[in-house]
């Protein structure tokens, strides 16, 4: 069996794989961190960091932990989960040199550069505390093009990614402001396409494909054009780049989740986005919207999935 929980963070990814044998569990895979705190909404709200989750449901052992990119509500969580949990192998689209991990930024900048600075600063900190424990730490995107890999008898992954001259220009900005050769003005421009640098994972348990493609847009996305799946994470927690009807016909998905907060000032989950998701999937948001053509719309941590002998089931908890 496998349980698949999108969880609650509020505005941001994470994403709790576990592969159950009886009661035996057989293998942790979390995908993304959330942000470093998970925002005050105004109303009753069931959210909550990864960290917490992750105790609330006894998990002490996360077999891999994947980071899509670098954003703050993807990797935010990511030194409290690496301080609290045994972590035995980490996958990322960017890995400084060793002799930067200790360096932290700081200043005061207006939006998508302070977001990076406070996720480089969280990120350099928890692969520290990483490669202290031994842990192998394995750079992703653009060098080794798709890796495959199986988990277990019954789950494997494959992680895409795009091209290697992102990744290229990715290192040199983040290289270059983490060792002063740079100013942190230049992460302004990183922010501008940063989404497009994720690593898009793909999930298979015997037979049945989950799609976990970070913040990448659909026009970067139809570059390698993906085949179908049964659950889909929307890109980019629905905003309107995340997916078009040419990307949805390929994908097909029969089950499509949103990670998003209530409480956002725009659009997002996009009515569009929704509306197309629509004519193919039953579609869920992590967080509690008032919105038209979502399932299991109430109070919940998670939205969460079980995968038995061909079966998938949908529920929140």
């Amino acid at each position: 069996m496998l349980l698949v929980d999108f969880i609650n963070v509020g505005y941001g990814d994470a994403i709790l794989a576990r592969e159950y044998e009886g009661a035996r569990l057989l293998f942790t895979l979390l995908v993304d961190t959330g942000d470093c705190n998970t925002g005050c909404p105004p109303g009753p709200s069931a959210r909550i960091s990864a960290a917490a989750f992750l105790k609330r449901e006894g998990v002490t052992r996360i077999d891999l932990l994947v980071l899509s990119h670098l954003h703050l509500d993807h990797a935010g969580g990511m030194f409290t989960i690496c301080d609290e949990i045994e972590v035995r192998e980490f996958w990322t689209n960017c890995l400084p040199g060793k002799h930067l991990l200790d360096r932290r930024l700081s200043g005061r900048y207006d939006g998508g550069i302070n977001n990076l600075i406070c996720s480089l600063n969280i990120y350099t900190k928890a692969l520290r505390s990483l490669d202290r424990k031994g842990v192998p730490l394995r750079p992703l995107g653009g060098k080794t093009g798709e890796l495959s890999r199986s988990l277990t008898g019954k789950l494997g992954v494959s992680c895409f990614h795009a091209e290697a001259g992102l990744y290229r220009e990715q290192d040199a900005i983040i290289s270059g402001v983490l060792g002063g050769t740079m100013d942190p003005d230049a992460l302004g421009p990183l922010d501008a396409w940063i989404n497009d640098t994720s690593l898009r994972i793909v999930l298979n348990y015997e037979g049945q494909v989950i799609m976990l493609p970070g913040d990448v847009s659909a026009a970067c996305w139809k570059r390698s054009p993906p085949g179908p799946c049964d659950i889909l994470k929307v890109p980019h927690h629905g905003h309107r780049d995340a997916l078009d009807d040419e990307l949805l016909e390929r994908l097909k998905p029969a089950y499509g989740v949103i990670s998003v907060s209530n409480d956002r000032p725009d659009p997002c989950p996009s009515p569009a986005i929704v509306g197309m998701l629509k004519k193919y999937a039953e579609c869920f948001t992590t967080d509690a919207l008032n919105m038209a053509g979502l399932s299991l719309p109430g109070l919940h941590a998670s939205v969460r999935f079980t995968l038995e002998d061909g079966n998938c089931a949908a529920s929140v908890c």
